[in-house]
């Protein structure tokens, strides 16, 4: 079991543009300033700046409690984004957030498969691999179906994180192969390396994606920083090894944020 190694955990990154899809009207003053607050809140989230990004969000909640009536879509990402920030140290709170979320999005179901991506992210921490499972299992029942290839390349790298944890090396490595070809098709080479180090650390390999350097299986490989299409945070829990888990595209259980 892998209850000691190094995790990178990847998220969808939120932008303007995603904030404000489900909106016909042009946005109020507040409601731009909301999105904008957000947006910065989980970029400093995946920057692993916490308290800035709790700053963002305090920010936010005042413009919330001012205007109760405010759009719906924008009340989701603000407890989605406020879900992450808890999901690693409070599995209560990051839970409280993510349902309240998954009831601003009840009729969004990309949105919808995102958080339950979350949800199974919290449980992996908790260390409840059978509810992780569950959720990361209903989030892939969405990204396959819509053909959302690359949120179902994080949930499928996921999957083998949860199926090396419960012994079942086989498994976790044709989940990360299937990731890998994925990402790759789509061109993301971050989390298609991510992806690679998953898989070498499943099947032992000394060749990491991109890399003509041999690298033990046991030493840490530092999978975090940067922004864009797969920015993350390195998670470590203890000596020895290294692997990746995967939430979706734009940000990036690596764990996915």
């Amino acid at each position: 079991m892998l209850k000691q190694a190094v995790f990178t955990i990847l998220f969808f990154a939120i932008t303007a543009f995603t904030v404000f899809h489900a909106n016909a009207q042009t946005p109020t003053a507040e409601e731009s300033e909301l999105a904008t607050l957000i947006v910065k809140a989980d970029t400093s989230f995946d920057m692993d700046q916490i308290e800035t990004a709790e700053e963002y969000l305090l920010e936010a909640k005042k413009i919330i409690v001012r205007n109760p009536e405010i759009d719906v879509n924008l009340q989701g990402h603000f407890n989605k984004v406020s879900g992450k920030l808890y999901m690693k140290n409070s599995f209560a709170q990051a839970l409280e957030y993510f349902n309240v979320a998954a009831r601003n999005f009840d009729r969004n179901e990309a949105e919808s498969a995102q958080i339950k991506m979350f949800t199974g992210i919290a449980y992996y921490y908790a260390n409840d691999l059978r509810m992780a499972e569950l959720y990361f299992q209903e989030a892939k029942g969405y990204f396959s179906l819509s053909r959302d290839n690359a949120g179902l390349a994080q949930v499928l790298n996921n999957l083998g994180i949860i199926a090396y944890e419960q012994g079942n090396e086989e498994a976790a490595a044709e989940h990360c192969r299937q990731a890998l070809a994925l990402n790759l098709a789509l061109a993301n080479t971050l989390n298609a390396s991510r992806n690679q180090s998953n898989l070498d650390y499943f099947t032992n390999s000394e060749f990491h994606f991109g890399s003509k350097n041999a690298e033990s299986k046991n030493e840490r490989v530092d999978n975090g920083g940067g922004g864009g299409s797969g920015s993350g945070t390195t998670v470590n829990t203890g000596g020895g090894g290294t692997v990746v888990v995967g939430g979706n595209g734009g940000g990036g259980l690596t764990v996915y944020k």
